[in-house]
């Protein structure tokens, strides 16, 4: 398959990229996608957890409970 692209001079021919390695790249931004998806979803999950520990659990592990509020207020997509 080729591919015409339109420039401000005059048009370019290009060939298209191999059917499998097209293939092969969607298939690798499918699966980002989903990684990242659920990377997000089980930060979320622990931020969750996280904020129902006790006070004695949490000082058990060194935290306070104010760094669970700032942990547990941050979007699920950052780290």
């Amino acid at each position: 398959m080729k591919v015409l692209l339109a420039s401000g001079v005059g048009s370019h021919l290009v060939s298209s990229i191999d059917p499998i390695a097209r293939l092969r790249w969607i298939a690798r931004v499918i699966v980002t996608v989903f990684d990242t998806l659920a990377e997000w979803r089980e930060r979320a999950r622990q931020r969750r957890q996280l904020a129902r520990l006790s006070d004695h659990m949490l000082s058990d592990i060194g935290i306070s409970r104010a760094d669970v509020l700032m942990e547990h207020a941050k979007p699920f997509w950052k780290e």
